[in-house]
């Protein structure tokens, strides 16, 4: 078994980077945002890989977390939040025919919408903090 978590962890990071703003561009981390704690990001992870395809076929899932993270001072109404998720659908999801480019001889044929989740407001100090929770599974074979 060949491991696709690099090859889509490249591809999708490519495809973020295409800058989602709000009103300013929206920084894309994987596995975790270096010391932030206000304003708006993306923080991606892969949850697990498992294998589906046959005895003669190498055929993976691959979950997908991305962490739609928005604050403000005073007060945050969830607008930023789905403002972004629009944006992050456009680039990540806008058919389930959607295609990444994948290295290594993988190859990226669908994805399906596992979930999206809002949380709930959180304050702390002078921000107000409400998050999107989104998990994609991405299907990819392998040569």
């Amino acid at each position: 078994m060949k491991s696709c978590n690099l090859s889509l962890r490249k591809a999708i990071f490519a495809k973020l980077n295409q800058e989602i703003t709000n009103p300013t561009v929206v920084p894309v981390f994987y596995n975790y945002a270096p010391n932030l704690t206000n304003g708006n990001y993306i923080v991606f992870s892969i949850l697990s890989q498992r294998e589906i395809g046959t005895a003669c076929s190498n055929t993976y899932a691959v979950n997908v977390q991305f962490k739609l993270y928005t604050s403000s001072i005073g007060g945050n109404t969830g607008v930023a939040a789905d403002q972004i998720a629009e944006k992050f659908y456009e680039l990540m999801y806008p058919s389930k025919t959607t295609i990444l480019t994948l290295e290594d001889g993988f190859t990226h044929f669908g994805t399906q919408l596992l979930n999206d989740t809002i949380t709930n407001k959180v304050e702390a100090g002078n921000q107000v903090y409400i998050d999107r929770i989104i998990n994609l599974e991405f299907q990819i074979s392998s040569t």
